[in-house]
């Protein structure tokens, strides 16, 4: 009896929407003060991109709390302050790639930019612009590879070519 009572009050209430997982409603858009927070922090990496930021400099710089910016960035971009700075960075890196000298290699420039676990940024680099950092350099500067070692056939020894096989006798 106690199930069949049960189960008239679960049907009795009204759990729909929590039982097919509704979507709430959309969030709110950003108050103007965020937006504008958000904007001068995307300016700030934009002009000064090899700064070592950090959310809280970067929420201090623009004058809004540190969640405000960080929630800020998810709602209008989509991705967080760091994100922006990583993104700004990987767009130096690929600029100083495409103009770089014939002996400038893609670790010194990504060393430069801050990137450096090798992989990682290889990675990030690839997923951003859709190519290794190798092929964008190589594109921008085709002589910069080092010579390749050619491949050298040796010519049999001489005593080799003229000796014949000995008979056992």
């Amino acid at each position: 009896m106690e199930i069949k009572a049960m189960s008239a009050a679960v049907q009795a209430a009204d759990i729909t929407p929590i039982a097919w997982n509704i979507p709430r409603e959309p969030q709110a858009p950003a108050s103007q003060t965020v937006t504008l927070g958000v904007r001068r922090a995307e300016a700030l990496i934009l002009t000064q991109p090899e700064r070592p930021f950090t959310v809280n400099g970067l929420a201090r710089a623009v004058g809004l709390s540190t969640r405000s910016l960080s929630r800020g960035f998810q709602r209008l971009r989509g991705y967080g302050p760091m994100a922006a700075v990583r993104r700004a960075r990987l767009d130096r890196v690929r600029l100083d790639l495409l103009t770089a000298a014939p002996h400038e290699s893609v670790t010194n420039v990504a060393m430069r930019w801050g990137f450096y676990h090798l992989g990682r940024f290889s990675g990030l680099y690839a997923a951003h612009f859709g190519e290794l950092p190798s092929a964008t350099r190589r594109r921008a500067c085709p002589d910069s590879r080092p010579p390749q070692p050619q491949a050298q056939c040796r010519a049999p020894l001489p005593f080799l070519a003229t000796q014949q096989p000995k008979e056992l006798v």
